[in-house]
């Protein structure tokens, strides 16, 4: 359905933006492609930094952009310090925690400012624990919450989750030194039982990933274990985009 922001012409391209939520002024990197069309919902895709990362910083290696080819507006919101480290920015889980409250204030903006329709989460690391939050408390197809998520070398989410089930790609690598592979595992086992999945799996693209049979709901559920050892097996794999896009684009 069309958006506050749809009909009117909005600036395109890489922008920082501000805004104020429970009297904090948060940050965020925006990204709307070139061939914005103010006309036609367009999908928006959150996608969250590690932990002592930033916006730019998760902008420069993520790759949604280039793997999205310009069909999707991202926002890359920055985290504020979760302990007296400055340097140490992160995000809040909790239901009524500072990010949650974040994301709806960001949701709530970009819908009323651009034509905006299916949302997405995805991140790397403590991000990809915010992705899992997300869906777990703003998960289902109503304006604010997001279809789908891609979690990458996160863990999550923790008990029962009031959103709807979510298509899910969980991406996790067996040399995880930094968040270890049963982080992921119990990511993919939450997303799994939630979407009605059976334990079977069939061979998708791009390899390694495997999609999961007999999800209800039109929903699918992804598991992609690499064996990357580059970062103590906490990278960034170069598949993870294009598993990222293929998910969303599947999850309209």
């Amino acid at each position: 359905a069309p958006t506050g922001g749809c009909g009117t012409p909005r600036p395109t391209g890489v922008q920082n933006g501000t805004i104020t939520v429970a009297g904090t002024p948060r940050t965020y990197v925006l990204s709307v492609p070139a061939g914005y069309d103010p006309a036609r919902p367009t999908p928006l895709i959150f996608a969250w930094h590690g932990r002592t990362g930033t916006a730019a910083g998760a902008r420069s290696y993520f790759g949604i952009e280039t793997a999205s080819g310009g069909a999707a507006i991202v926002a890359y919101p920055q985290g504020l310090p979760v302990t007296a480290d400055p340097n140490d920015t992160g995000w809040e889980l909790t239901a009524s925690g500072r990010d949650l409250a974040f994301y709806d204030a960001l949701s709530a903006e970009l819908r009323a400012t651009y034509c905006v329709g299916s949302a997405y989460s995805m991140g790397h690391s403590f991000g990809g624990y915010m992705s899992n939050a997300v869906a777990c408390f703003r998960g289902g197809t109503d304006p604010g919450e997001v279809r789908a998520i891609a979690p990458v070398a996160g863990g999550g989410p923790f008990g029962a989750c009031p959103g709807a089930p979510v298509s899910a790609t969980v991406i996790h690598g067996s040399n995880d030194t930094v968040v270890p592979i049963a982080q992921g595992e119990g990511s993919r086992d939450h997303w799994r039982a939630a979407a009605g999945c059976a334990a079977t799996s069939t061979p998708i693209a791009p390899a390694p990933c495997v999609a999961y049979d007999g999800c209800a709901g039109g929903r699918t559920v992804r598991w992609c274990q690499h064996a990357d050892t580059q970062f103590s097996g906490h990278g960034w794999p170069s598949f993870a985009a294009s598993a990222a896009w293929a998910l969303f684009q599947a999850t309209p």
